[in-house]
């Protein structure tokens, strides 16, 4: 069974989060930004540290076989968030009406910016394909 060390991992990491927390949050005075940053913390060393290097392992693949896709995810959010601050700014709404135009301009945007970036030529061929054959069954 290839899971008991992820699970210990994931236990490790649970233990030392509550022991963060308490740490931060009694004795050093960070209260909720103690308990967020030290989540956030442990959460990036096991999702971008662990388990990539753990997966290509198991999957017999090179150890950076996950990063560069983790990369363009990571660059995509940056455009995101700059995006939806944008929209955020120009548009404030007063009716639900609105509020649902304005959240389906930033699922739009968002889906067009975020495939824009994350994806490489050979996917782009491959939706295109696929977006392709579904209007010739029309």
């Amino acid at each position: 069974l290839k899971n008991r060390l992820p699970c210990i991992i994931t236990v490790m990491s649970g233990l030392i989060n509550v022991i963060g927390m308490i740490t931060l949050s009694v004795f050093f005075d960070f209260g909720l930004y103690g308990i967020v940053g030290i989540t956030t913390i442990l959460s990036w060393i096991v999702n971008f540290v662990f388990n990539p290097i753990y997966i290509s392992n198991c999957l017999k693949l090179k150890k950076s076989t996950f990063y560069p896709i983790f990369f363009r995810h990571i660059i995509s959010c940056f455009f995101l968030t700059i995006i939806f601050q944008i929209i955020s700014r120009m548009f404030y709404p007063s009716n639900w009406k609105e509020f649902i135009f304005i959240i389906t301009v930033c699922i739009g945007l968002g889906t067009i910016a975020h495939l824009l970036v994350v994806l490489n030529k050979n996917e782009y061929k491959m939706i295109f394909n696929i977006v392709k054959r579904k209007r010739e069954k029309k």
